[in-house]
């Protein structure tokens, strides 16, 4: 009797978590399909400008309500700062903690817009660089932040917001500046692993470029894979258009992936670097594929077959001399 008891108990508190947890399933995936719809859209997502001293440019982008709902635009602009690996902007949000390649400097005059829902606007943000701005290179993300609008009856419209949103501007300043890249490393990887011997074909080079100089570079050139007997295996260009930014100070890894690496053999990549006007660094890294397994289960095969063939020669000396044994008697 306790034994059913005990069954049924257990099962009508499955059925009631599973159902608890079916519901908070259906309101997880509400929630987040109403914040993929919620918000802005910026375009375009990057600028680039050269601006001399004493003189003003316009950052222009387009903003988009993509919402059912009025709302208002509020502008900000924070600093950023390479991952140092893959390039990837970290955002600074502490308002205390200005960079010295702050744009917040040169971009004063932001509002605020009221955005009916599906309607844009074009947005001319002024940039002016002051007479003692030392020369190099600025940048930081102009940013755009959704709240709610009133509505028609004076009611605050409810509705759940995403992030805010916003476009990375970059600003070289020209005059006394420093152009400087290294590669600081280049290296074959498999499935995420670097290394210089592998068992099986890697499918990425990643090389790291650092910025030792104090304005933006971007590098590109030449990538080529040779086998062991300086045939081209594989080749590809790196950083391509729209090509990607390297900060001052900075390290950033380009991973591109790679085809025709064969089995065993010992392989060179030769990358010739480019940047600015004109510099070129040239480099190059081996790597071996030596697949073990294969070459192990050759080995047990080929001493499998010495083996069964030394047994095979004594069985039949044997046979010999005993047959000789036999005929001399």
């Amino acid at each position: 009797m306790s034994t059913k008891i005990s069954i049924r108990v257990l099962f009508w508190s499955v059925l009631a978590l599973a159902s608890v947890l079916v519901i908070l399933g259906v309101n997880s995936a509400t929630a987040q399909n109403d914040a993929t719809g919620n918000g802005f859209r910026i375009t375009p997502l990057r600028h680039e400008l050269t601006i001399e001293r004493g003189q003003t440019d316009v950052v222009t982008l387009n903003l988009q309500n993509i919402t059912a709902a009025p709302l208002i635009a509020t502008p900000g602009i924070n600093d950023f700062v390479s991952d140092d690996a893959s390039g990837q902007p970290v955002i600074i949000t502490d308002p205390n903690d200005v960079q010295p390649t702050s744009i917040k400097p040169f971009i004063t005059n932001l509002d605020s817009y009221s955005l009916e829902p599906g309607e844009s606007v074009d947005i001319q943000v002024p940039v002016v660089i002051p007479e003692n701005a030392a020369p190099g290179s600025y940048y930081g993300i102009l940013r755009y932040s959704a709240s709610p609008s009133k509505g028609a009856q004076g009611d605050t419209t409810e509705i759940s917001l995403a992030a805010s949103i916003g476009s990375l501007v970059f600003i070289s300043v020209p005059g006394d500046t420093i152009e400087l890249a290294t590669v600081e490393n280049i290296t074959a990887v498999k499935d995420g692993s670097t290394g210089s011997l592998f068992s099986s074909a890697p499918n990425e080079i990643a090389i790291t470029i650092a910025n030792k100089g104090n304005t933006f570079i971007k590098v590109f050139g030449d990538v080529v894979v040779r086998g062991w007997s300086g045939n081209e295996v594989y080749s590809y260009q790196l950083n391509p258009e729209p090509r990607g930014i390297t900060l001052p100070d900075s390290n950033r890894t380009f991973t591109n992936s790679i085809e025709g690496v064969g089995g065993f053999g010992r392989y060179t990549i030769e990358a010739n670097v480019a940047y600015g006007e004109g510099s070129v660094v040239t480099v190059q890294t081996q790597f071996w594929v030596v697949p073990w397994a294969k070459l192990l289960t050759g080995l047990a095969i080929f001493i499998g077959l010495i083996f069964l063939a030394t047994r095979g020669v004594k069985a039949y000396n044997r046979k010999i001399v005993s047959s000789a044994k036999k005929t001399n008697l």
